[in-house]
């Protein structure tokens, strides 16, 4: 059940990653508008 569970946790990790990189290019959008 771990090793399931591990890649997992670090695909989430990823996707956070992009989500936040997203957030951060739509504030400085927003920003420069």
């Amino acid at each position: 059940v771990s090793r399931n569970i591990i890649p997992e946790q670090q695909s989430a990790g990823e996707d956070v990653k992009k989500v936040e990189r997203r957030i951060k290019s739509e504030e400085k959008k927003l920003n420069k508008n």
